[in-house]
């Protein structure tokens, strides 16, 4: 008699159930990796963030300088020179303003770590439903093909779970700086 053959159909369809699970929890947290690049990406198009300047590059290569960080609406302004954007051949592609481009970052959370931080939660919250089913099926099956068959679904399970749970603990730095 094979080994498998000693394995209990509700083990079979727990471990398939777990294993599901986990792949919605991938699929929701590829769902927030790319809402938050499409969010972050459509508010300053056309732009780069230079950390060793805390300014942001056009795509004609000048720079918007951080003007003025206030604190009681929570927002940073960037604006590029005048002079700079009024010259610029690309102006009418960016902005009708005389005074130069602006963009306006947050420096708190921002809408999109919020939906991360909801998307990374259920995501969390699948894995650990998964990790119930898998416990229970393990204390209600003994035989040693049946806890190696739950003990197999168990390991995406945990890799995806610490994985999921450090990009929860990271959500709370991207309002702060910007990250493109």
């Amino acid at each position: 008699m094979s080994l498998w053959n000693q394995v209990h159909p509700e083990v079979l369809l727990a471990a398939g159930y777990a294993l599901f699970l986990t792949l919605a929890a991938a699929g929701l947290e590829l769902l927030a990796r790319a809402t938050h690049k499409h969010v972050a990406g459509r508010k300053a198009i056309g732009f780069r963030y230079r950390p060793e300047l805390n300014a942001w590059q056009c795509s004609e290569g000048y720079f918007l300088w951080l003007r003025e960080t206030d604190h009681r609406n929570r927002i940073a302004r960037y604006r590029a020179h005048a002079h700079t954007c009024n010259k610029c051949a690309a102006k009418h592609l960016c902005t009708d303003s005389d005074e130069g481009r602006e963009l306006v970052r947050s420096l708190d959370n921002s809408p999109r770590a919020e939906l991360g931080q909801f998307q990374c939660g259920l995501s969390l919250m699948l894995l650990a439903l998964a990790a119930v089913v898998l416990f229970v099926e393990a204390f209600r099956h003994h035989q040693h093909a049946e806890l190696l068959l739950l003990a197999a679904a168990f390991g995406p399970l945990v890799a995806l779970s610490r994985r999921a749970l450090r990009r929860l603990f990271k959500w709370g730095r991207y309002g702060v700086q910007p990250e493109l």
